[in-house]
């Protein structure tokens, strides 16, 4: 599942959110810890300033504020999925 948080760029983040549901707890799970590992700063951004905001951005930040990402303490995120 790691070829879905790396492969695809923070524009897909909003889908990606939108379609956890609909995988199994441990595949979800798995999608959690890959996206808190790659995206866990851009979740705690403070809000850009007028001139360095997108839509796309605010999509991808959006779609995170709803997501627990809780980091993996250690290891690899990848391990498992």
């Amino acid at each position: 599942l790691a070829y879905l948080v790396y492969g695809a760029g923070p524009d897909a983040l909003p889908e990606l959110v939108h379609a956890l549901p609909g995988l199994a707890p441990a595949e979800q799970a798995c999608v959690r810890r890959l996206l808190a590992v790659r995206y866990a700063r851009l979740a705690g951004d403070p809000p850009l300033p007028w001139y360095a905001w997108s839509w796309r951005g605010t999509a991808a930040r959006a779609a995170l504020a709803g997501l627990d990402l809780t980091a993996p303490p250690s290891g690899d995120a990848d391990a498992g999925c």
